[in-house]
């Protein structure tokens, strides 16, 4: 009798201890195959084996994550290059047959398609790193009217060639925050950048500083083209067209606002986008942490 209790109870616990252990086996099978979602084993015998199983449920979401985000990211990518590429071709295959004249608006055509190209790569490495946590950030205190300004600088004339106006209405008093100075500045710039592109000739930018005590708050406003109701929450996507036939502009990457959400988020601060409709122009807000 105690023979058959003793090898009863050493049957349950070795079942007890390698059931959880095969499955997370099988789990680790399915994860090197690329095959989501695994089947994990619940609870488990211990506090170490439930803290194991933890760890792992967490490694295997964060990998079919990634799996994710790399597909669409092929599929996204293969669709930008696409037309840049076909646009290349065409002219090549058009001054070949001297169907396309060798002249200035050609060349400046090829250059255009390939600036867009070389933008896009890299935007693309930024928003990766961003994805995976990985961009290098250097924090110091940034007076964040003097980032804003620097940003401004650089469209300045290009909203006057393009009879664009941008008006800025500065905080009431200096404000600091805790910022990498270059990634802020590329923050603001991509924000401008999408607010030249959507916004027709004879269109207003206006940008705006508000303290808010502990936080303040970056509004850059336009009144160009919109965005629709139902596409609010998809701005920020990587690759995100709303309307890419009612642009203004297309020489954009589609990563911009990407971008700049990842910096503004690592800034330990948050970004939205507002906007009555198709039309009423946008208004993006950034509010981030002041430094004390």
């Amino acid at each position: 009798a105690s023979l058959i209790a003793t090898s009863l109870i050493g049957w349950v616990f070795v079942r007890r201890v390698a059931d959880p252990i095969e499955q997370l086996a099988n789990a680790a099978d399915n994860l090197a195959d690329r095959v989501y979602p695994v089947e994990l084993p619940s609870g488990g015998f211990s506090r170490e084996m439930r803290k194991l199983n933890d760890a792992f449920e967490r490694m295997s979401g964060d990998l079919q994550l990634s799996e994710e985000r790399r597909v669409n990211l092929l599929a996204d990518l293969a669709h930008e290059l696409r037309t840049p590429l076909a646009t290349i071709n065409a002219y090549i295959d058009g001054l070949e047959d001297g169907v396309v004249p060798a002249d200035a608006e050609s060349w400046a055509t090829l250059r255009l398609q390939i600036l867009r190209l070389n933008r896009l790569v890299d935007d693309l490495k930024v928003a990766s790193a961003a994805d995976e946590h990985s961009i290098s950030m250097h924090f110091v205190p940034v007076d964040i009217d003097e980032s804003i300004r620097s940003a401004m600088y650089i469209f300045i004339a290009r909203c006057e060639v393009e009879a664009k106006e941008i008006r800025y209405n500065s905080g009431p008093e200096k404000l600091m925050v805790r910022a990498d100075m270059e990634r802020l500045g590329q923050v603001f710039s991509n924000l401008l950048d999408n607010a030249c592109r959507h916004t027709s000739t004879g269109g207003i930018i206006e940008i705006s500083v508000t303290d808010q005590g502990e936080e303040f708050a970056v509004e850059v406003a336009d009144n160009g083209t919109g965005i629709k109701q139902d596409a609010i929450g998809q701005v920020f996507e990587r690759f995100f067209r709303e309307d890419p036939s009612r642009r203004v502009d297309n020489t954009g990457s589609g990563l911009g606002l990407t971008i700049a959400r990842n910096i503004v988020e690592l800034h330990r601060g948050r970004i939205v986008a507002t906007s009555p409709g198709r039309l009423g122009g946008a208004t993006f807000l950034i509010v981030l942490p002041q430094l004390n």
